[in-house]
């Protein structure tokens, strides 16, 4: 009887791996349904650049506070009067001390010159006259303390007290923003840095107003975020129209 070369188990199943490996091969991979183009979509908030709480620099009653809810103000317009009387008094007793002493001095160096006095009482008058006008500074400063200037031009946006209120030293008295410093303030990737600097100009479309604005990076974050590898982008707002206001947001659509 011939004798038959019949294949082994493992050779059976080598030929079949061999074969359906080749099978597979030639099967195209899956659709992931992900776009390989990074988004250049990013969200915008904007704020404005100058935006701050007054606090009161001294324990005093409030006498007005000119500015209400809304109002626009310039630099240097009086935001909060404190009642200061004490203050002032104390201003009007050392200037007439200033004066005593400027007159004291000139009679001492008149008497000097008639060698009626030593020169050590003269030397003792310069001294009380320089005293009395650092006094005068002193008194001075703490009279400006009484008058709460803006440090920019603005608009007050929120009240925490109202006058004849008596409040204590660094307790919060106005909220104040510039409307017309309105910057927008994005985070970016970080490769995105690779086509995205200084200059560039970007369209803003703001939800709350359903407008467009123009703004340009002018500010760019020192520290990338180690977990999301973001960085934060300023740009300055372009002619903001008067109905944008600091708070709204938008997106922002950057192409390279």
């Amino acid at each position: 009887m011939p004798h038959r070369n019949a294949l082994s188990p493992l050779g059976l199943f080598f030929l079949l791996s061999l074969f359906s490996g080749a099978v597979l091969s030639e099967e195209p991979f899956p659709e992931t349904g992900v776009d390989p183009s990074p988004s250049r979509q990013a969200r915008v908030l904007l704020v404005s650049e100058h935006d701050a709480t007054l606090s009161s620099p001294l324990n005093a009653p409030i006498r007005e506070i000119p500015f209400r809810l809304g109002d626009v103000f310039e630099q240097g317009d009086t935001l909060v009067q404190f009642e200061c009387s004490r203050r002032e008094g104390e201003l009007a007793k050392a200037n007439a001390e200033y004066r005593i002493a400027a007159v004291t001095l000139k009679n001492h160096r008149e008497l000097r010159e008639y060698e009626s006095i030593s020169e050590l009482e003269v030397s003792v008058s310069e001294g009380e006259l320089q005293r009395a006008r650092g006094s005068v500074a002193i008194a001075r400063a703490e009279v400006d303390e009484c008058t709460l200037k803006a440090p920019f031009p603005g608009t007050v946006v929120r009240k925490y007290v109202s006058p004849h209120e008596y409040v204590k030293s660094g307790e919060p008295l106005l909220d104040i923003i510039d409307p017309r410093s309105l910057e927008a303030r994005i985070h970016v990737p970080l490769s995105w840095l690779r086509w995205l600097g200084i200059g560039q100009t970007i369209d803003i479309l703001v939800d709350e107003r359903d407008l467009s604005v123009r703004a340009e990076i002018n500010r760019m974050g020192a520290r990338v975020d180690p977990e999301s590898q973001m960085v934060e982008l300023r740009a300055r707002v372009l002619s903001p129209p008067p109905e944008l206001m600091a708070g709204m947001s938008g997106v922002t659509v950057i192409s390279p």
